[in-house]
């Protein structure tokens, strides 16, 4: 009877892991903008909400390598979206253009519209749900300042901002208790 039990519930775990894995799936295929890469297109929203920053931090945020963040710098460049301000040594500055800025801004708004109408279908008490899983897994996921803005280099900063930010929430959280823990020491 209990391995049973044991079995319908690991059968069932699969089940919502494969079913997760199909939605991340396609909410990617949904939100993937037909103009720019998954990595324009982080690079461009990043900017819109952290210019100006220099090209490592965008690596990071990114997760991409120093070179390819730098091929896809001169990229955006070329198609006159960033302009860069040198500072002293090797680092630069970027930065939107008036182009750039409305091309973010769009890409913004087209992952909202698109991300409005996948979950039209649900009730208000389904959204909160949603809502309250989301954060909760989300809260799971974060590892420290830089991963939570690699998470979040989509993300609209000016929506989800303060506690309305699970992500935000718990770096601070960690955070604190780190401090904590380092004056008790």
């Amino acid at each position: 009877m209990i391995g049973e039990m044991i079995y319908v519930f690991c059968m069932h775990i699969n089940l919502v892991a494969n079913k997760v894995g199909a939605l991340v799936t396609a909410l990617s295929d949904v939100l993937t903008s037909p103009q720019y890469s998954s990595s324009s297109d982080a690079a461009l929203v990043t900017l819109f909400h952290r210019q100006p920053i220099s090209v490592t931090s965008l690596a990071q945020i990114l997760g991409l390598t120093q070179s390819a963040t730098t091929r896809l710098v001169q990229r955006l460049k070329s198609e006159k979206l960033i302009q860069q301000q040198d500072m002293s040594g090797r680092e630069r500055l970027l930065s939107l253009s008036k182009e750039g800025e409305q091309i973010a801004a769009a890409l913004g708004k087209f992952r909202l519209d698109r991300i409005a109408k996948i979950l039209s279908p649900l009730s208000d008490d389904d959204r909160q749900a949603l809502d309250r899983i989301v954060s909760s897994l989300l809260i799971n996921l974060v590892e420290d300042e830089t991963h939570a803005r690699h998470m979040c280099r989509h993300c609209d900063h000016g929506i989800c901002r303060g506690e309305a930010c699970p992500v935000g929430s718990e770096i601070r959280r960690k955070e604190k208790m780190e401090k904590s823990h380092d004056s008790e020491a």
